[in-house]
């Protein structure tokens, strides 16, 4: 039997396999790493929001056909309901009688809804329950103060509405690029 008896010898050959396998151990975890971000950001655009549909505050189914080909959905925080509200009505206020663009709500719970069903007038659908789809990519882009915009043939993009400075005004015209 040949054996390698020479201590000095045997670390380095020691040394040399392990090198081996944590190179390859690296480069299979950078692969590893690479698959997950294309697997991830396959999904997110498998999982995008849809065109509205749900249960209303009072109950009442809505469908996606709200005789509209774009619309700005967004979500109603319990929280800060009123400033919201006051936001949206704002927005609604400035896009005046248009046919073309449909603003839709959608509460953030329960309690909101019981809010939202005590006003006498609403300027927009404001849904109760929504497809989960719809719903995970809302409360994703309201954690960045963002609301979506769905045009039908076209990819859904983001108008920035929560935070400092940002104004009714600027969601029309984000809307309207």
């Amino acid at each position: 039997m040949n054996t390698i008896s020479n201590p000095m010898l045997q670390a380095t050959l020691l040394l040399a396999i392990l090198s081996f396998y944590a190179c390859s151990l690296v480069t299979n975890i950078n692969a590893l790493k690479q698959s997950r971000v294309e697997f991830a950001s396959s999904q997110t655009r498998e999982l995008g929001f849809r065109d509205p549909t749900g249960i209303d505050i009072d109950g009442k189914v809505l469908q996606a056909s709200l005789h509209s080909k774009q619309y700005i959905a967004f979500v109603l925080r319990r929280q800060s309901l009123r400033s919201d509200l006051g936001f949206w009505v704002q927005v609604s206020a400035l896009l005046g009688p248009r046919a073309d663009l449909t603003l839709v709500a959608y509460c953030d719970g329960q309690l909101c809804a019981e809010s939202m069903r005590t006003l006498q007038v609403r300027p927009f659908p404001v849904l109760a329950y929504g497809e989960a789809v719809n719903a995970q990519s809302l409360a994703d882009a309201d954690g960045k103060g963002l609301a979506i915009l769905r045009i039908a043939g076209k990819a859904d993009s983001a108008i920035m509405w929560r935070g400092q400075g940002i104004e009714p005004r600027k969601v029309i015209e984000g809307a309207a690029r």
